[in-house]
């Protein structure tokens, strides 16, 4: 009985052993489950993590790259229309381009005047070489106006407060009023006119009104903030030049005082270099279109344009002068 008691508490140990070793391996087992579990909780953590630094990226790439974008289509429109315009009559661009600048692209007024500036001067360079090679520039003319120009539009600036720019403004109004009457006259006693008076002057009188003209559109560049070829144009035209001669002129004698206005204008900061790529790819492309056209169309029809544009350029001057920002012209 002894033996038998004996063997069946060896068997109770036994069995009470391998239950042991049993719950120690369930316990290994869950142990190691456990740990693969927060091991595969990690690796998804990690995976969520990169998963946003990706995301987030292309957010801020997306947010950098869109503005650019859209800045460069703008500009190009913008100074597409504006070289276009600019070269067809002989004004540079800035009518266009500088109240496009100031509306849609959110430029105070000192800003757009200088990026206008920028532009102005490369769509002038674009234009007067289009000219030049439909043989419409005067070339020792243009340097004579370039001079008188660069000589007062200084003084004018300095003379603006002492003056009723106002007044004057409407009385420029008129002026491009009238000028644009005269270029709807019938062009045989418009061009019998402008002969008369370029062949009954000498020499010395001719280089001595085209230096008055250019010092008179500096002053008023500099007095009333308008752009050289507003004056130019008209007054080139009123002193005997034919219609392209004028146009193609007044672009070739503004191209330097542009550049140097641009130049002092990046100076004091006032150039949002940014938009310049848009604006001077379109420009220029304008710029080139609008003169080859000009140089192609019948005279008559561009007289007309020139007219209508200085037409409605008065009627604002005369009736709006009050409330309208200067333009770079």
């Amino acid at each position: 009985m002894e033996e038998l008691a004996q063997s069946s508490c060896a068997d109770d140990a036994h069995a009470a052993r391998i239950e042991e070793d049993e719950g120690l391996a369930r316990d290994g087992s869950e142990a190691d489950d456990s740990d693969a579990g927060d091991l595969s909780d990690a690796d998804h953590a990690d995976v969520d993590m990169e998963a946003q630094v990706d995301a987030t990226a292309a957010a801020d790439g997306d947010t950098c790259t869109s503005p650019c974008v859209r800045d460069g289509v703008k500009g190009a429109a913008i100074g597409l229309v504006g070289g276009w315009v600019g070269a067809l009559i002989g004004l540079g661009g800035g009518i266009i381009i500088t109240p496009l600048l100031t509306a849609t692209a959110g430029l105070i007024q000192k800003e757009a005047h200088g990026t206008t500036l920028i532009v102005v001067a490369m769509n002038s360079l674009t234009s007067a070489i289009v000219y030049m090679q439909g043989g419409s520039v005067a070339v020792p003319q243009a340097f004579l106006l370039c001079l008188g120009a660069l000589s007062t539009s200084y003084f004018g600036a300095l003379v603006t407060s002492k003056v009723d720019s106002h007044r004057l403004r409407q009385f420029f109004g008129v002026f491009l009023l009238l000028v644009s009457v005269l270029l709807m006259v019938p062009s045989s006693v418009h061009h019998t006119q402008s002969e008369s008076s370029q062949n009954g002057g000498r020499a010395w009188v001719s280089h001595v009104i085209l230096l008055g003209i250019g010092c008179v559109t500096g002053f008023f560049c500099g007095l009333l903030g308008i752009g050289g070829g507003t004056v130019m144009v008209p007054s080139l035209i009123l002193s005997g030049f034919g219609q392209k001669i004028a146009q193609g002129t007044a672009l070739t004698a503004m191209i330097l005082p542009s550049v140097l206005g641009g130049v002092g204008h990046w100076r004091l900061g006032h150039v949002q270099a940014g938009l310049l790529p848009g604006l001077l790819t379109g420009g220029l492309a304008g710029a080139a279109l609008g003169a080859k056209l000009a140089i192609y169309m019948p005279d008559r029809a561009l007289k007309l344009v020139c007219g209508a544009v200085f037409f409605c350029m008065g009627c604002r001057y005369l009736f709006t002068g009050s409330h309208q920002a200067p333009e770079v012209q």
